[in-house]
């Protein structure tokens, strides 16, 4: 056969090759070899470009399907690609990404046919991007193929505290998260009816052109990432539109645009009918003080969005919005609302103390703790109903309060003390580290409070002003380590003292007993004596005739006064004997001597002819201060103040008496 056949010899020759290849159910490889080994029979060049890419094969590559992640997320993707003419590390394989500042490729690796591809969010980034996925052979030949990965926004979890301190069986301030999830914009059935939902609330828009409600392509706003969205366009059609909801709203996520033309020269803000406050700093805003026109003003001429979460001072039923620019002919000014995802689930780890409960749906923390738990740590997690996540850690603590022992009322006489103690504890803290205090509500009444702190108490002294009387409520107070604050309180009543002493007299006989003067105390001529304040010790006493050197008989004043002045004066009639020197029992004239006078130590007695039976000690005011029963020849002064006393001598028959003065160095 010669080298060269005719057309139509050779569409004979593949008709039967494909005919028997089809009988013979051969692969496409195979198959392709067949071909060439049939071309090669006619002399036809099957390097020839022209020839291989009319049969060559092109690469093959596992298929890929739509993905979803979260913001700041990477994903891994693996796809194997091969090709029946090409070894697999010299096809070329492409990754493009659609939106690059929203997903770029990080890294392409892999060997044997095997490409792992890592594809990594832009922060804070959230939208949808395709990626396609192109490989090529060694001829030129490809394929392709695209999907898309959206990447679904995060929670933001934030609170402005997270340390707690909680007292037990006390309802603590609810624990509010502030979530700012971003959302798609969302009006329903807003070209025809004006009407959405928003956080849950119906509204309708009254006053407003159905052109100017509009479908707003924010996807050029790389920063917040938006995707189309509805809104209100002010322009001069409608400047000025009211939102009736249908039940009062406190808060409201919002979207400003400001895409003012070139021509317009101005600035855009927009006019808010009622007072209200931005929460989580609106990117642009310039609130120009209050009530500006009736209206609080929300500028955004120096950006090209703002977007946060307005909060009214006041739940408003009815918003009046007026849209503000330089030239409405020549510029664009939106506001779009955003609708809070509620499809949200919390969950906290370890469990919270016994009483207090987590809101699954809404993290809110609540309830009343009664399970004392020292501090710890806590997990707060959100997720999205796109299980996207966010966390936030929180430090609680359940305290119980110290403890006080209940103090009864205290009553006592003006100028005089009251003095108690107060038993403390705590649970938790050390009694060292309570603090304690106690304070009066009558200041005009109460000088000042003493305390004296020591284990398991403190001793509290009350001290009135001078002469002063009434009641006040002394408040106790403990507070421990976490600052939980136990309070106790009694009333502290001091009384008026207008009452003289009682005092009842005696009369006596003394004997002179042949010396040329006996003396007498007050406390020989009264009966009793007491007072309604003032103690026994604390009333003075004074006689205005105590020495006698003559036999008769005499009258004597006894006048008692208690600490705060009151006295009383009563009578007594102190009869004065001298008995003879043959008295029966004594044998000489009975004496007793003291020496040394003045003395700081002791005190001694030279006694003759009697026996004695006490030794009493007096200061000057008649005040019994020590008495002794004993016939020891001395008796200790040295605890005694410097000043004149006197001692009174009694005999052990009954008759015999002798007071003698002395003075204490």
């Amino acid at each position: 056969m010669t080298s060269v056949q005719s057309n139509s010899l050779i569409a004979k020759d593949f008709d039967s090759l494909v005919i028997s290849s089809l009988n013979k159910k051969l692969n496409t490889a195979d198959h392709l070899k067949a071909i060439k080994s049939q071309l090669n029979k006619y002399n036809i060049d099957t390097n020839n470009k022209a020839v291989r890419d009319h049969f060559n094969v092109s690469p093959t590559m596992t298929s890929v399907n739509n993905q979803e992640i979260c913001q700041n997320s990477d994903l891994l993707i693996t796809v194997n690609i091969d090709d029946k003419e090409t070894a697999t590390d010299d096809l070329e394989f492409i990754v493009y990404s659609s939106n690059s500042k929203l997903i770029k490729v990080s890294s392409i690796n892999g060997s044997d046919g095997e490409k792992n591809i890592l594809l990594s969010t832009l922060d804070d980034t959230y939208g949808v991007s395709t990626i396609l996925l192109k490989v090529v052979d060694e001829d030129g030949a490809s394929t392709s193929q695209d999907f898309e990965v959206k990447v679904n926004p995060s929670p933001d979890l934030r609170i402005d505290e997270n340390e707690f301190t909680f007292p037990i069986n006390q309802k603590i301030d609810n624990i509010q998260f502030d979530n700012l999830e971003s959302n798609r914009l969302i009006f329903s059935d807003y070209q025809t009816n004006k009407k959405g939902t928003l956080d849950e609330i119906n509204f309708e828009i009254h006053n407003l052109e159905s052109s100017s409600i509009i479908e707003i392509d924010l996807s050029s706003i790389i920063e917040n990432n938006f995707n189309k969205g509805v809104g209100i366009e002010f322009s001069s059609l409608s400047p000025l539109v009211s939102i009736e909801f249908s039940k009062p709203v406190k808060n409201l996520n919002l979207l400003l645009d400001d895409f003012t033309g070139a021509l317009s020269g101005g600035f855009s803000s927009f006019n808010f009918n009622a007072a209200f406050m931005v929460r989580h700093g609106l990117k642009g805003v310039n609130i120009r003080g209050s009530n500006i026109d009736i209206y609080d003003i929300i500028d955004v001429q120096e950006e090209d969005y703002v977007s946060g979460v307005i909060e009214f001072i006041e739940p408003v039923k009815t918003l009046i919005i007026e849209g503000k620019g330089g030239s409405a002919m020549f510029s664009q000014e939106k506001l779009a609302f955003a609708k809070r995802d509620k499809q949200l689930s919390y969950s906290i780890t370890p469990q919270l103390p016994d009483g207090l409960v987590l809101d699954k749906q809404t993290g809110e923390i609540s309830g009343t703790p009664t399970e004392v738990r020292q501090a710890q740590d806590y997990t707060v997690s959100v997720f999205t109903r796109n299980t996207c996540y966010d966390e936030v850690i929180l430090n609680i603590s359940t305290n119980s309060a110290p403890t006080i022992a209940e103090v009864e009322d205290q009553e006592a006489c003006q100028n005089e003390n009251i003095t108690l103690d107060v038993v403390f504890s705590d649970y938790e803290t050390d009694f060292d580290n309570l603090h304690f205090s106690a304070y009066s509500d009558n200041t005009d009444l109460i000088e000042t409070i003493n305390i004296d702190s020591s284990v398991g108490e403190s001793k509290i002294t009350v001290i009135p002003k001078a002469s002063s009387f009434g009641s006040a409520t002394i408040t106790l107070s403990v507070a421990d380590e976490m600052g939980a604050i136990t309070k106790a309180s009694f009333k502290a009543t001091f009384i008026e003292d207008n009452i003289a002493p009682s005092l009842t007299t005696k009369d006596i006989t003394v004997d002179l007993s042949g010396n040329p003067s006996i003396m007498i105390l007050p406390e020989d001529v009264i009966e009793s004596l007491g007072d309604n304040c003032s103690s026994i010790n604390d009333i003075a006493l004074d006689l205005d005739r105590d020495t006698f050197v003559e036999v008769g008989t005499y009258t004597v004043n006894v006048t008692t006064k208690d600490s705060s002045g009151n006295a009383v004066t009563n009578t007594a009639v102190v009869t004065v004997e001298d008995s003879t020197l043959s008295i029966e029992g004594f044998g000489n004239d009975p004496q007793v001597k003291l020496y040394p006078n003045p003395s700081s130590q002791l005190i001694n007695f030279e006694v003759s002819n009697v026996e004695i039976k006490t030794i009493s000690i007096y200061d000057s005011n008649g005040r019994l201060i020590k008495s002794s029963r004993t016939e020891k020849p001395s008796i200790d002064i040295s605890d005694l103040s410097s000043g004149v006393y006197f001692v009174k001598i009694d005999g052990k028959d009954g008759r015999y008496t002798q007071v003698l003065k002395f003075v204490k160095k």
